[in-house]
């Protein structure tokens, strides 16, 4: 009776073992179908916004840049949650995010390869 307990006690535990493995298959297809419909969705959302003074490109490379960041920042659940505040808690969180990428793609404009500003040494160990 006692070698019958550990073989079940054996099928049960490769039984959770593999269950585990597919929950964290299941939450890794859901993040990152969430990522790809919030970037989506960020992005044309944030385009909207656009002003007759910025050029398209630049602008979704705003956008994209804050899609990027606030993923990076929260959690899918949290952006989730965030999407159910009022608008105004929405641009307090996204707002740090929406100016760093909007400073970083203006001072990249006149970048050279690899992000350094123009005429600036691509080495600076050298």
């Amino acid at each position: 009776m006692l070698s019958r307990s550990w073989l079940v006690l054996a099928i049960v535990s490769v039984s959770l073992f593999g269950c585990s493995g597919f929950m964290e298959g299941v939450e890794q297809g859901f993040n990152e179908g969430f990522d790809k419909s919030f970037r989506q969705s960020f992005v044309e959302s944030c385009m909207a916004e656009r002003g007759p003074d910025l050029d398209e490109a630049t602008f979704r490379a705003i956008c994209s840049c804050s899609a990027d960041g606030m993923l990076a920042q929260y959690s899918a659940s949290e952006l989730m949650k965030l999407s159910t505040e009022e608008p105004a808690e929405i641009e307090k969180r996204a707002l740090p995010i929406v100016t760093k990428c909007a400073s970083d793609v203006m001072l990249g404009q006149g970048a050279a390869p690899g992000g350094a500003p123009a005429g600036a040494p691509q080495n600076p160990g050298q």
